[in-house]
Formats: structure tokens, sequence, C-alpha cells
């Protein structure tokens, strides 16, 4: 027997109750369209990923506890950060505008005094982070709240954390290290242990200084054209990778295109240049330039001037203390293969006969590791530079 039921009662019930703009669903009815999620922003090939970190007041300790990154450097959601104390009291706060030396530093990596903080479960004061490339901190009266823009400076613990330049090592002079230090050179260093970087704002960069002729695209590329893609300087091939072959302006001046002041370098060596602070590389175009080269089988650095030439530049501290220990001179940009002859990682630097090596990426340590190789990370290596 054929049952029929009615929900009309039922209904009629329900429509007063429907939020306005309501349509009875039918199977013939078409549904809107999903709204669109927005996609993470794409890097660009041969170009870092750029990304603005607001300034979200003073860090509170799930900050802190989160603010280890790689390398002993500060982080936040991916990008590299310097940490520091607005607060100033009042005669420290007016000689600190005069003069940045005689206010509070600038931390840029997880030094003593953070451990410290970290042990005694508690922030000594308000901290606040920033990514002030240009040097420029603003800072607060803790008595009359007067604000104020000053140039503090860097924190010699984390200098010594990192080995900064060779900060810790004899005969590289801290005080000439500490007195040339730039923040802009910092965070280019450190490029590689980072997905993010912090977008250059042009409109603070100084409108002085002169930009590229108009015809600047074709000069570079009929450049790179006639040096057949190769770097001048480390001599990698890069015509399947045209994107990180660059044209260099020896003097810094972009507009003086005279065939003297020019030349064509890979994007490593490119970075490595003087007056280059605002270049960042992206740690897999460094990778792929050191793979490239062991490719195009060019001759394996022999000395430590060839080693810190090609070497990650985020590495250079620990390669100083190394140089002084008189540790044999490691391989850079070692790629290590599975049975398959597939590449599974790069090592920054390798000692292929003891398989030990250092990598950024835990990726890569991981890889390695499960082929049999010791894989320490920087922060690891730099705690013990004599284990090498």
């Amino acid at each position: 027997m054929k049952l029929e039921i009615s929900f009309n009662t039922l209904k009629s019930k329900a429509r007063p109750m429907a939020r306005p703009g309501h349509r009875p669903l039918s199977l013939d009815t078409s549904l809107p369209p999903l709204p669109e999620r927005e996609a993470p922003p794409a890097r660009k090939p041969g170009k870092p990923l750029e990304v603005d970190l607001p300034d979200v007041g003073p860090i509170d300790w799930d900050d802190f506890e989160h603010i280890r990154g790689k390398g002993d450097l500060l982080e936040k959601q991916g990008q590299q950060v310097m940490l520091y104390m607005r607060g100033h009291y009042t005669p420290k706060f007016h000689q600190a505008l005069f003069d940045g030396i005689n206010g509070n530093r600038i931390h840029v990596a997880y030094c003593q005094k953070l451990e410290e903080m970290k042990r005694a479960g508690k922030l000594d004061s308000e901290y606040f982070f920033s990514q002030s490339l240009e040097g420029q901190f603003l800072i607060v009266d803790r008595i009359t709240r007067e604000q104020g823009m000053a140039a503090l400076k860097v924190c010699k613990l984390c200098l010594r954390k990192l080995n900064y330049e060779g900060y810790v090592t004899p005969g590289r002079g801290t005080g000439k290290i500490f007195d040339e230090f730039t923040f802009q050179g910092f965070f280019e260093k450190y490029s590689s242990f980072f997905p993010f970087h912090p977008a250059i704002d042009d409109d603070k960069q100084v409108p002085e200084r002169p930009s590229y002729t108009k015809d600047w695209p074709e000069v570079s590329r009929k450049l790179r054209e006639q040096h057949h893609y190769t770097c001048s300087q480390c001599r990698v091939s890069l015509n399947a990778h045209r994107h990180l072959l660059h044209v260099h302006h020896v003097n810094a001046v972009k507009n003086d295109n005279r065939k003297e002041n020019l030349r064509v370098l890979c994007i490593d060596c490119h970075s490595k240049q003087p007056n280059h602070q605002r270049m960042f590389v992206h740690h897999d175009d460094r990778k792929l330039i050191a793979s490239l080269r062991r490719q195009q089988e060019m001759p394996i650095p022999q000395s430590w001037v060839d080693v810190f030439r090609f070497a990650d530049p985020g590495v250079h501290g620990l390669l100083h203390h190394l140089q002084h220990n008189r540790t044999t001179v490691p391989e850079v940009g070692l790629d290590i293969q599975d049975s398959q002859q597939m590449v599974v990682a790069t090592l920054e630097l390798a000692w292929p006969r003891r398989k030990l090596g250092v990598a950024i990426d835990e990726t890569d340590i991981s890889a390695a590791e499960a082929l049999g190789w010791q894989v320490l990370t920087v922060e690891q290596a730099l705690n013990s530079p004599g284990s090498f």
C-alpha cells in the first residue's frame, strides 16, 4: 500500500521563522558559488617572498616561547624579527635620542640575555618586535610618555652568540664589527633561514640615489647574452635558469652603464657584493646554484677563502670558528643522492669521508640522516664548533 505524507502544515509553521531573503530549497535551485579563499602569495623565481609584519604591540609570554628560530635567530610568523625594549627612563631617553649608543640594545638572536629570561619564566620588561632595517626605532620615556625615534645599536651578546663576522674569533676586531654593523646587512646575510622577508618600502629609499635607465632591461639582456649566461665570478652556467643571472653595477650607481662598470653575476655572487644589503636571496635559489656548480664539475674549494666565497653567508659565523680551530676544509653545497641517484638533500657544509655535515633546512637534515649521515643544524654547530 502506498503511503502519502504531507509536510505542508510543518512548512507553514516554519515559514515565519525563516531569515529575510530565505528561498525554499529545491533540487532545481542553483546554489551561489562558494566564496573564493585568498591564495597564499606565490614567490616569483629569483625573488624573495616579501610580506609585511604589522606592529602588534608588546609581546606576551607565548610570543617569547616561540621566538627562537633556526640558527638561533629570532622569528615570528616565518619572518626574521628583532626584539627590543621601547621604554627608557627620562635621562636615558634623551641621551638615546642624541646618540643611540646610549639606549637599549636591539636583540637579533637568542642570546644569553633571552636565555636568562627563559629560565626565569618571565619577561623583565615590555619588549616589542621590529623589522626596522633602516635602524631607527621608536622609544618611549617611561615617566612622561614622550616618544621619539632613536638609532639604537645591536646587542653585543647576540653578535657573540652567532659569531657574526667572526665576532668572537681572535684577531677579527670586535669593535670594528660592532661599529660597522647594519640591520640591513644582517637580514640579508641570514635570508636563507626564513621563507618570508620584510617588504621593501620604496618610499624609504634615498631619493637622491639615481635609478636605472629606461633601456636597462635591454642593456642587461644583451650583456648576459654576450656572456652566454655565465657568472663572471664563479663561472656557473645559468642558461637554463636565466632569471638567476644578474648584471651588477660595480660602483653602485644604477644609471652608470659603462661597460667597465658592469659585471654579469649569479644571484649568489651578486648578493655578496658591497652595498647590497637589501638583496634577499631565497634559500632554494642558493641551493640550486650550489647544485649547478657541482653538476658542472667546477673545482671543489680547497682553501678557506674559496669556502667563504661559495658558502651561504648565514654559515659564515660557523666558518670563522672552524677556520680558527684548523678544521679540515669542508665541501660546500654537497648534494646527497639516494640509491636511485636522486638528489634528496643538499648540505651547506660537508665532510664526505666522515659522513658529517651541516644544513639549514630540516628536510635536508632528515633526508641525509636517513642515508646514514650525521647532520647538525647551524645552531648545534655554533654551540659545539670543536666537534668538527
